[in-house]
């Protein structure tokens, strides 16, 4: 089956319906239309509606979008997706981009957006994707096109649930003697080699965008909807032959900061403390490994094996 590459866009009606989805632990009540969500009818927690937002007068600095703090409840950020204010972690207002394709809002809303919210709601939130072992979650840090979902695919095919995919949302201290990371939405965002590897058809696969060959693989079974205690953090690396190495504290303290979501506006709207606190937090109770491994899909085997190998010695797999 090939795959839809047509332009679908945005064409919501200001003050159209709504509907009630489920994520991040979070209700989340939504005028755009979120399929990639589970719905749930319950009193919201964060409302998503479009409409007008004026951006603050300043110069471009010269990236693709900018963060604007108007005071200790409210921020504007503006991007190839339009202008979006965010309100005391519990609105978001969208004034889309004139033809912009309705998958990319969505794909904006589902990362940047909600990762805006769930900060201002305190939560730690990383570049992560994360499963589960043994009832806790294990998590997989790294830069983009590193391979976080190729990992926690593979794993997930090997009978781990998945927990998060991309963004991992951390509720410091959440339990007694640990933290948690909160349950994301069922799908992995998966490049088509990766979800050949794994024995999909790729083709039959929708696209994230149309601009970008990524598609969303949606998780029918073996999804964790509720919080896990993080147990285990791997940062990903490039490495001749699968290896996992322990990272000492600062190393570990320096890996969670550069991998934080939203790390250049924390530091812009004055949060860096309160930041540096929360990374901090979780390298003291949390063991954090650098896991190294060769790119090529022909070795993924081996690096699942490797880390099932080190769940088992750590006492987690």
């Amino acid at each position: 089956m090939g795959v839809d590459r047509s332009q679908h866009t945005v064409a919501y009606p200001l003050g159209g319906p709504t509907v009630c989805y489920f994520a991040y632990g979070l209700n989340i009540r939504s005028a755009v239309p979120l399929p990639e969500l589970a719905v749930r009818e319950a009193t919201p927690d964060i409302t998503i509606r479009l409409g007008r937002v004026e951006c603050p007068t300043l110069g471009h600095d010269g990236g693709e979008a900018r963060a604007y703090r108007s005071d200790d409840e409210e921020y504007i950020f503006q991007s190839p997706a339009g202008a979006v204010l965010f309100r005391g972690g519990r609105e978001i207002i969208v004034d889309a981009t004139p033809g912009l394709e309705d998958r990319f809002l969505r794909l904006f809303i589902l990362g940047p957006a909600l990762s805006c919210v769930l900060l201002q709601r305190g939560l730690l939130v990383m570049h992560a994707s994360a499963v589960v072992a043994r009832g806790a979650a294990i998590a997989f840090l790294g830069d983009q096109g590193q391979g976080k979902s190729t990992t926690a695919a593979a794993l997930h095919a090997r009978g781990y649930d998945l927990v998060t995919d991309d963004v991992a949302a951390i509720e410091v201290d959440a339990i007694a003697g640990g933290h948690a990371i909160l349950p994301g939405f069922p799908q992995f965002k998966l490049w088509p080699e990766t979800a050949a590897a794994l024995g999909d058809d790729p083709d039959s696969l929708p696209l994230l965008y149309s601009q970008i060959d990524k598609r969303a693989r949606r998780v029918s079974h073996g999804f964790s909807s509720t919080p896990l205690p993080l147990r285990r953090i791997y940062v990903l690396a490039d490495g001749e032959t699968p290896e996992i190495e322990p990272l000492g504290s600062w190393q570990a303290l320096t890996e969670l900061t550069q991998h934080t979501y939203w790390i250049d506006w924390i530091e812009r709207l004055g949060q860096t403390e309160a930041h540096f606190l929360q990374c901090a937090s979780v390298v003291r109770d949390v063991p954090v490994c650098v896991l190294r491994r060769p790119k090529s899909l022909l070795e993924l085997p081996k690096v699942v094996r490797l880390v099932e190998e080190d769940l088992v010695r750590s006492g987690n797999g």
